[in-house]
């Protein structure tokens, strides 16, 4: 097994608020970790099962949660600046005593925060002399936070299943939680193009059960087309996350100017033009705004070579009208 170290003495550092930048990796010399590469960052160790490329990102260490929790961690924080692209792998993160603030070694876990919820890695492997934990193997998450907690108390925020549907000239949202900890309010919250979002039910209050609970509400204002939800959270601190976006089909008999499929897609897209108009240009830009690709007017769009995640898709026909699509690349 070949092995990669980076050095936070190594890396460009800078520091503010006791938050160190450990390194950065540019849009133009992204950093690709190959399956079974051991990388290793000040402490935080990352070991893909496949190849794994940061790109126009840095990861931060510190010593307190971006993320609220009531929950007691470990005053070792690994935040990267924007969500990675989807990892699959083991996590493990070394630490100081010092760091553990009480809490037993052998009940520990590495928990991690994708910009929407934390999510419990179970754990692998400890060892009490080195000072190190090892998560279970981690499927399709993207990194945005890690730290550690005990495993008997999770960081909260467990969002369960998120459903929309259709009932007749409404749309029925639903959403479970798994656990709530000082929740104040949910809202509901609707798009057309999976970026631009309008609130369509607020102040929902919170059961704060420990076990989660099941909530629903009915959008009345009609929506033909495919249309797009999300629920958010607000706890009593004012700190805010969202669920995963779920995706209405448009009504039966109502067709789109323009059509994208099929979505998610692995290799190529296509794009179905209604009417007179034609396609000009598209273009596709990551979750951090930055242009990937583009292209004229084509039978197949090509992303096969593409990270999986979330892309956005802007087309412009000959008439100049614009068209956006959220895909999820696999």
């Amino acid at each position: 097994m070949t092995k990669l170290y980076l050095l936070g003495s190594c890396c460009c550092i800078s520091v503010c608020l006791h938050a160190q930048t450990i390194f950065t990796a540019q849009a133009s010399t992204p950093l690709h970790i190959s399956p079974g590469t051991v990388f290793y960052a000040d402490g935080l160790v990352l070991t893909p099962s496949t190849g794994f490329t940061i790109t126009n990102n840095s990861l931060n260490k510190t010593t307190t949660l971006v993320n609220y929790t009531v929950s007691q961690y470990a005053s070792r924080v690994y935040k990267f600046a924007g969500n990675t692209s989807l990892f699959n792998g083991q996590v493990s993160m070394f630490y100081d005593d010092a760091d553990l603030s009480g809490m037993s070694e052998s009940m520990l876990e590495i928990n991690l925060h994708d910009n929407t919820q934390w999510w419990s890695l179970g754990t692998a492997a400890f060892d009490e002399t080195d000072n190190y934990v090892t998560s279970n193997t981690v499927s399709t998450k993207a990194l945005n936070e890690l730290t550690i907690a005990n495993i008997l108390i999770p960081l909260p925020v467990q969002w369960g299943p998120i459903q929309a549907f259709r009932a007749q000239q409404h749309i029925i949202v639903s959403w479970q939680t798994k656990q709530e900890q000082q929740i104040r309010s949910f809202a509901v919250e609707r798009s057309r193009d999976g970026m631009a979002w309008q609130t369509v039910a607020s102040n929902i209050p919170a059961k704060n059960n420990a076990q989660g609970g099941l909530y629903k509400i009915t959008d009345q204002q009609h929506q033909p087309r495919q249309v797009y939800y999300r629920i958010k959270q607000t706890d009593f601190n004012g700190q805010l996350s969202y669920s995963n976006v779920v995706t209405v089909d448009a009504a039966d008999g109502y067709q789109e100017s323009l059509v994208l499929f099929p979505n998610p897609v692995t290799e190529n897209f296509k794009l179905n033009m209604a009417g007179t108009d034609v396609i000009k240009t598209v273009q596709l830009y990551n979750n951090s705004g930055m242009l990937v690709k583009s292209w004229s007017n084509t039978a197949l769009y090509n992303v096969s070579e593409l990270a999986a995640g979330t892309y956005l898709v802007i087309a412009t026909s000959g008439q100049n009208k614009t068209y956006q699509f959220k895909i999820t690349k696999y």
